[in-house]
């Protein structure tokens, strides 16, 4: 179902999301919102929550199941550090 919104826009670029769309993006509160310009001249709007999240959910798929991939970085780097102070040179890039 489309919902359509027609709002004006002033001079200087301002403008006003209406209450029942600012409450569908969540943006009660306030927020950020994003304007994607599609290739057919069409804009889609979303919030930058809801953009990162989509971005996150994308990488997600390509990212095996338990892969803590930042941990294994992190303990990749100590042991590196670890050879370097035990050698007292950088380790060979891989």
């Amino acid at each position: 179902m489309d919902h359509r919104h027609v709002v004006p826009v002033a001079a200087n670029g301002r403008m006003n999301l209406p209450s029942s769309l600012r409450s569908r993006l969540e943006l009660e509160g306030g927020g950020k919102v994003v304007f994607i310009e599609k290739e057919n001249g069409e804009v889609e709007v979303t919030t930058l929550r809801r953009s990162l999240k989509r971005a996150q959910d994308l990488v997600r798929h390509y990212i095996p199941n338990g892969a803590g991939t930042v941990d294994e970085f992190i303990a990749e780097r100590r042991a590196e550090a670890e050879r370097e102070e035990e050698t007292g040179t950088p380790s060979e890039k891989r």
